[in-house]
C-alpha cells in the first residue's frame, strides 16, 4: 500500500474506495504525484464535503498550503494553519475571478465538485492559468458526467451541497460538450500550438489528468 492510500484510509476519504482493476484513484495519484510530494506549495481542491481529502492532502504535501473550495458554508470548519477554505459556487463568474485572483500560484488543481460538465468547464477557463510550469489540473468522478448518469433526477435532493447551486441551473450533464472540449485540447497538442499551456492529457477510468510541462525540460 502506498503512502497515499495509507493516509487516505486514515481520514476516511472515499478516493481510496473508487477502485478499477485493482487501482484506487489514490493509487493513480500517487503515480504521479509521489515523485514531487515535498515541491508542492499550493494544491487546490473543489469539494470538501466531510474535509477527509483536504485532510489527506495536507499530510501526503508537507510543504504545500491546502485550499480547499465548496458551496456550502459549513466546510469553513475544516480549516486549520495549512488548510484554508473558501466558500464560493464554481459556476459563478464573479467567484471564479476572485479566487484567480487571491490563490497564488497553484502546483495542483483538483476538481471534486459539482460533477457538472460546464461548471467544469468554466472553472478551467478561469483557473489553469494559474498552475505552475510543471504543475496539474485534475478532472475527476468523469462518470458523472454521461448524459444519461443523472437523467430524471434531482441533484439538488440527492447530491450534497448541491441545493445551494443557482435556482436557474439546470444542473444536466451533456457528455458530448466536455468530449468536444477535450478534442479542442487535443487537437492543439497535435497541430502543437506553441500557446497552449498543456504537455498531456492523461485519461483513467473517471479520471482526466491535465499536465503542463515546461518546455526545457521536454526538448
Amino acid at each position: 500500500m502506498n503512502i497515499l492510500q495509507q493516509i487516505g484510509k486514515k481520514t476516511n476519504t472515499d478516493k481510496s474506495r473508487h477502485t478499477y482493476k485493482g487501482l484506487s484513484y489514490l493509487d493513480i495519484y500517487d503515480g504521479h504525484f509521489n515523485s514531487i510530494r515535498h515541491d508542492v506549495k499550493c494544491f487546490v481542491e473543489i469539494g470538501v464535503l466531510s474535509g477527509a481529502s483536504v485532510k489527506m492532502w495536507s499530510e501526503y504535501f508537507p510543504n504545500a498550503t491546502i485550499y480547499g473550495i465548496d458551496i456550502d458554508p459549513r466546510c469553513k470548519q475544516y480549516e486549520t494553519d495549512k488548510i484554508k477554505i473558501l466558500i464560493g459556487d464554481q459556476n459563478d463568474d464573479d467567484f471564479l475571478k476572485q479566487a484567480q485572483d487571491e490563490l497564488p500560484p497553484i502546483d495542483i488543481f483538483l476538481d471534486d465538485g459539482s460533477h457538472i460538465t460546464s461548471h467544469q468547464i468554466k472553472t478551467f477557463e478561469y483557473l489553469n492559468a494559474k498552475i505552475t510550469r510543471n504543475g496539474f489540473f485534475v478532472i475527476e468522478d468523469l462518470r458523472n458526467s454521461y448524459d444519461d448518469f443523472n437523467k430524471g433526477c434531482d441533484l439538488r435532493k440527492i447530491w450534497p451541497g448541491m441545493a445551494l447551486n443557482k435556482a436557474d441551473d439546470d444542473l444536466k450533464n451533456y457528455r458530448a460538450d466536455f468530449n468536444d472540449w477535450c478534442f479542442e485540447m487535443i487537437k492543439k497538442l497535435d497541430f502543437h500550438d506553441s500557446n497552449f499551456p498543456l504537455f498531456s492529457l492523461h485519461f483513467y477510468p473517471m479520471i482526466l489528468i491535465l499536465e503542463h510541462k515546461a518546455c526545457k525540460e521536454i526538448i
